[in-house]
């Protein structure tokens, strides 16, 4: 198949892609062979190739320019926020430019649908490029214990503020959350990251931007094939996450309930939600890992980290399918 110069390939997986002349990139990545999972993606080359691949073929389409406004901000270094409404592609377009720069740091501040860590936990990542599914570890975390941030808006903004904090060259992927009371969270959003670019994903992603940042937007063209995806679909990518993480966990006992965080809700745990309680698990005030807790006839953390000295519990709770249950 012919990749022209200049041209979106959309393609759908799962499949594999070969090149057999010129060069491509996926995720702004450029190799020989890729092994795509069952999702949505843009082949692009700058001047034109052949590929060989058992992918369904979507669309062709001139290219929306998004490769150029990479190579503009990675050229000058800076602050990047990326927002727009829900599967506008902010994730696909924030890990591309990730990708494609060499010295910044990504920072995914969806506790939804999260593209690093797993959901309730916001963090960040350095030096690693980024996949469509990548190993579930961070560089810098913090823990939010909810799936949505219209849970505590103002926790949420505290502890985005605290994960960015001291990072020069930065992109900062948001989440969907844009309606209502979502539009002044991501405004405050922008004006706590003070971005040297705000990209907006669709003309009505504009409304979201401060109008002080408005010098500083760039708006591009969403793309022309959207995988909206239903509640069903994002508990199901939540459910995947979690069984990848704890599959190889084991049982740790610990002594005491742990801390607890700033967010409101019943001040009491009810019993039957306490085992598969979602936590944060801490080393020297530091996250570095989830847990889910169980009570017996001790309390247990069930987690893949090998060691840790403190807990925080959430407002999750996964069944014995891994499932979610949210605590009111």
């Amino acid at each position: 198949m012919r990749v022209p110069p200049h041209t979106y390939v959309i393609m759908r997986g799962p499949c594999e892609v070969r090149v057999n002349r010129g060069e491509i990139s996926i995720l702004g990545l450029s190799q020989e062979i890729y092994l795509i999972p069952e999702t949505t993606f843009t082949v692009h080359s700058e001047r034109g190739a052949e590929i060989e691949s058992d992918c369904e073929t979507l669309l062709v389409s001139p290219s929306a320019g998004w490769e150029n406004v990479a190579e503009l901000i990675s050229a000058t270094g800076g602050r990047v926020i990326v927002v727009g409404e829900q599967d506008s592609g902010k994730s696909y377009f924030s890990r591309m430019l990730y990708n494609l720069t060499g010295n910044f740091a990504y920072a995914d501040l969806d506790v939804g649908q999260s593209s690093l860590f797993l959901p309730s936990f916001i963090s960040m990542i350095e030096g690693s490029k980024l996949w469509f599914q990548n190993p579930l570890s961070f560089s810098r975390a913090e823990f939010f214990g909810d799936i949505s941030p219209s849970r505590a808006p103002g926790l949420h903004l505290e502890l985005s503020l605290k994960l960015i904090r001291d990072i020069g060259n930065l992109v900062v992927d948001t989440d969907g959350w844009t309606r209502s009371s979502g539009v002044g969270h991501k405004r405050k959003i922008i004006e706590l990251t003070d971005p040297d670019y705000v990209i907006a994903l669709g003309t009505e992603s504009l409304r979201l931007i401060p109008r002080e940042y408005r010098q500083r937007t760039i708006l591009l063209r969403t793309p022309q094939i959207r995988f909206r995806k239903t509640r069903i679909n994002r508990r199901n990518n939540r459910r995947e996450l979690y069984q990848r993480y704890f599959t190889k966990a084991r049982e740790i006992k610990v002594n005491g309930f742990g801390g607890r965080l700033g967010i409101t809700g019943n001040s009491c745990y009810l019993n039957n939600y306490l085992n598969g309680l979602m936590t944060a698990v801490i080393i020297n005030e530091r996250i570095v890992g989830a847990g889910l807790m169980k009570v017996d006839d001790e309390l247990l953390i069930r987690t893949p980290v090998p060691f840790f000295d403190d807990f925080v519990p959430g407002f999750i709770s996964l069944d014995e399918g891994w499932m979610e249950r949210r605590l009111t």
